[in-house]
């Protein structure tokens, strides 16, 4: 009975964005490098995610949505909606331990993704301000939680 209520559990926590992707590890170091909020530091390197690694962040998704920032720019600022992003996955290192960045992007229309961020399928893409229409947050592979929820400065 207790498989039973983890698994309802977990399944109410899935979300699979229609629009996601994998950024290189010969670029990670690039997109942690953000105009205007809080990412990881200290990174001992970085690595080639695979399907499952996104599977098993995609099956906690929404555990963001319980998520306060406890970093740089909207302290307690919470994500309302994951829906209408697109997310970009980098996987990172830190004391031997695997965890995955999100950096999320606020889509008004797909057409953003061919004219705003044309290369969000292998680039990072940093845009400084913009408030919680940009943000990031640390996945633990190992934990299946979310850590470090920072969001965008606004101006």
């Amino acid at each position: 009975m207790i498989l039973g209520i983890m698994n309802l559990y977990s399944q109410n926590n899935k979300f699979v964005p229609k629009y996601n992707t994998i950024i290189s590890s010969n670029k990670g170091a690039d997109m942690l490098k953000q105009c205007s909020r809080a990412a990881p530091g200290e990174v001992d390197s970085f690595f080639t995610l695979t399907s499952n690694d996104v599977q098993k962040l995609e099956n906690n998704f929404k555990k963001i949505l319980n998520i306060r920032a406890k970093d740089c720019c909207l302290l307690n600022g919470m994500i309302k909606n994951i829906e209408n992003y697109c997310f970009q996955y980098v996987g990172f290192v830190i004391n031997n331990k695997k965890y995955i960045y999100v950096n999320a992007l606020k889509m008004e229309s797909e057409e953003d993704l061919k004219t705003i961020y044309k290369d969000w399928k292998t680039s990072p893409i940093i845009i400084c301000d913009g408030g919680d229409s940009f943000w990031g947050i640390i996945y633990d592979l190992e934990t299946g939680l979310f850590t470090q929820l920072s969001i965008n400065g606004a101006s």
